[in-house]
């Protein structure tokens, strides 16, 4: 009876935290400007990312560079991630930190995956069925925290590059 009671909390208490984390997704949805002086030669550093998998100097700010090879061939203009000072070592650290947290939300997705196999191939049996819905249950509350712990160094890391 009374793990009836705790399998019963424990799913009022993720049904609350997914609604708070859906609640609270807008508000670290919204991205900081850069507030530096746009004098043409600011950009915003990005690369052509493999499932928009975050990079070290995602959120550092960028400067224009031309370069050209010889002087019969066209210039070429890339944006070069600056680092002007201490401060933006945090915005590194914060990029680092937003890298990890993708790979444990790819560890969790296929976590639910492998709690999926092993709930198909129970074949019944109460404690493997138990066993695979609690690995389910736990990928899924890794994912929801990964992905607002996520959203939530975004939201740091795009406000500290801001100022």
């Amino acid at each position: 009876m009374n793990n009836i009671l705790y399998a019963k909390n424990r799913t009022k208490l993720l049904k609350a935290f997914a609604c708070l984390l859906i609640m609270l997704t807008p508000l670290f949805t919204f991205t900081a400007v850069y507030a530096g002086s746009n004098n043409g030669s600011q950009c915003s550093p990005t690369s052509g990312n493999f499932f928009n998998f975050p990079s070290w100097y995602e959120y550092l700010p960028g400067q224009k560079e031309t370069t050209q090879f010889s002087p019969n061939s066209p210039s070429t203009t890339k944006c070069v991630p600056l680092v002007n000072n201490i401060g933006d070592v945090w915005l590194i650290v914060a990029a680092v930190i937003d890298m990890l947290l993708w790979v444990a939300g790819i560890g969790a997705v296929f976590m639910v995956i492998y709690g999926g196999v092993k709930y198909t191939t129970s074949m019944g049996e109460p404690d493997a069925t138990a066993q695979a819905r609690n690995t389910i249950i736990y990928a899924l509350v890794g994912l929801l925290l990964a992905i607002s712990a996520s959203l939530l160094v975004t939201f740091i890391a795009k406000s500290v590059g801001a100022t």
